[in-house]
């Protein structure tokens, strides 16, 4: 569980990047997706890490960020890679890609 002045401080910077995609789709680019690393306990997507354990769920970051994101009505794409999967990485970056052409 993370303490509150962690709690506070994440969430700024998850603002931080919220407004910064703000201003890249005010000014009409594309943003494809997010990338995180899976099992990671902060940027996981699909996996996180809990007492040495991979679980299912996203990291604090992630899930700040896709909380934040939901509440102001921003839909992205959202891949994970694994580490030790590196092989798989390119593909699902590649489908990221394409999924908007």
């Amino acid at each position: 569980m993370l303490r509150p002045k962690a709690i506070r401080e994440l969430r700024v910077l998850v603002g931080l990047l919220v407004r910064q995609i703000e201003e890249y789709l005010r000014h009409v680019f594309s943003i494809l997706g997010v990338a995180g690393i899976n099992r990671s306990p902060s940027c996981g997507v699909d996996t996180t890490s809990k007492a040495n354990q991979e679980v299912a769920g996203r990291g604090v970051f992630m899930e700040e960020l896709h909380k934040e994101l939901e509440n102001r009505k921003i839909n992205l794409d959202w891949i994970g890679i694994k580490a030790t999967e590196t092989e798989k990485a390119l593909p699902a970056l590649q489908s990221l890609l394409c999924s908007r052409k």
